[in-house]
C-alpha cells in the first residue's frame, strides 16, 4: 500500500500494520480451532464435533474469547481444541492488550492542524509560508483583509513547521472564516499539495 501512495505517513503505516497482525493472528487461529474440532482426538479421530463446527463460528469464538466476553455457547470439545485454545488466550489475550490501546492511540492521535485545505469552487486561496508569527500575521492580516482592498473575498492558507501558540490560535480562531493553519514545511512535497 505504500508503493502505491494510499499510505502515506508513518502513522497509517504502522495503524495498517496493527490491523493485519490482529487479523492474521485471529482468522489463522480460527481456521487452526476448526480444523482440531472438526477432526477430533488422536489416535482414532473418533470424537469430532458432531454438529460441525463452521470457520465463521471459530471465527466468533475466537473474537469473544479475545475480548475476554467468553458467551459458553460454543466450546472447544477436543483433548487437541481445548490445548491450543489455552495457548491462543495466552499469545491472543497479550496481542489484543497490546494492539488494541495502540490502534485507538493512533487513530486518536490526529494533529490538529495536519489536515488538508478544501477548496471552495468560487473562492480563491492565497498560502503564506515563512517567519510566521503572531505579530506578523497579525499585520499582515490587518493590511491584506483591510476593507479598503477591493478583492478580499481570498482565503489565506498558513503553513509553517511548527502549531501556533495560545495567542496565535486565538486569533486564528477569531479569523477562521477567512485564515487557516497548516502545520507542515514548505520544503515537503505532500505538505504543499495539502494546502
Amino acid at each position: 500500500l505504500q508503493y502505491l501512495n494510499i499510505l502515506k505517513t508513518s502513522t497509517s503505516i504502522r495503524l495498517a500494520q496493527l490491523i493485519s497482525i490482529f487479523i492474521s493472528v485471529w482468522l489463522t487461529a480460527a481456521g487452526i480451532i476448526h480444523l482440531l474440532e472438526n477432526s477430533g482426538d488422536p489416535p482414532d479421530f473418533s470424537n469430532g464435533v458432531k454438529s460441525h463446527l463452521s470457520y465463521w463460528n471459530c471465527v466468533y469464538f475466537l473474537m469473544v474469547t479475545m475480548s475476554t466476553v467468553g458467551y459458553g455457547d460454543i466450546f472447544c470439545t477436543t483433548i487437541l481444541g481445548k490445548i491450543s485454545i489455552m495457548l491462543f488466550i495466552l499469545v491472543g489475550l497479550a496481542m489484543f492488550a497490546a494492539c488494541i490501546p495502540e490502534i485507538f492511540d493512533l487513530i486518536g492521535t490526529r494533529n490538529k492542524y495536519g489536515g488538508q485545505y478544501v477548496k471552495e469552487p468560487a473562492r480563491r486561496h492565497i498560502v503564506v509560508c515563512g517567519h510566521i508569527t503572531y505579530e506578523s500575521v497579525l499585520h499582515f492580516l490587518k493590511d491584506f483583509l483591510h476593507e479598503d482592498r477591493e478583492d478580499v473575498d481570498v482565503e489565506v492558507v498558513f503553513l509553517h513547521r511548527s502549531e501556533p501558540d495560545l495567542e496565535f490560535e486565538g486569533l486564528l480562531k477569531r479569523q477562521h472564516t477567512r485564515v487557516k493553519y497548516f502545520q507542515g514545511s514548505l520544503m515537503n512535497a505532500m505538505d504543499l499539495e495539502r494546502a
